[in-house]
């Protein structure tokens, strides 16, 4: 599926107008209609925060990957991240984005409250931490003992990788 098609369903799946989307880029509602024309395509930094409020990974979204699951590789708080850890000289690694990705998707659904201030992350972050800790090695050991699911796995990622070669 091409990239216009691809936007057009997504946008509609997330129940945005043309005008609605375009307003979360500060652009006029005809960017995203010229978009799924395919008059015209967005710039990179545009691509990526359509991406993020799409929900999607920008590989799903130029249609290289029929994975549309999102997997913070070009998400804002990965960036960002990623330019804090620098700036104090930490190393900043893909496993360092897994775990944020993980982290970050438990507390998002764990909770329902907005504004949350520091001392409250850090109160549900030390309640979710042991929780994810456990689940993400029961996962793990799950993926090495089971070969049925092992070689989906392998498999899937095989035929993904084979797609974009």
């Amino acid at each position: 599926m091409e990239f216009k098609d691809r936007l057009k369903k997504l946008r509609k799946e997330k129940g945005f107008s043309q005008k609605e989307l375009a307003s979360l880029l500060h652009y006029s509602y005809t960017a995203i209609a010229n978009y799924e024309s395919g008059r015209n395509q967005p710039k990179i930094n545009d691509l990526i925060r359509l991406a993020n409020i799409l929900d999607v990974s920008v590989d799903y979204l130029l249609g290289i990957s029929d994975v549309n699951h999102y997997m913070m590789q070009n998400s804002i708080l990965q960036q960002n991240v990623a330019k804090k850890a620098h700036e104090k000289n930490i190393k900043f690694t893909l496993m360092d984005s897994l775990i944020i990705y993980f982290l970050y998707n438990t507390l998002k659904t764990s909770t329902t409250e907005t504004n949350i201030d520091s001392k409250r992350i850090s109160q549900l972050m030390q309640d979710i931490e042991q929780d994810c800790g456990t689940q993400f090695m029961d996962r793990f050991v799950f993926f090495i003992k089971n070969m049925d699911f092992r070689n989906i796995v392998l498999t899937q990622m095989q035929k993904e990788l084979n797609k974009t070669s």
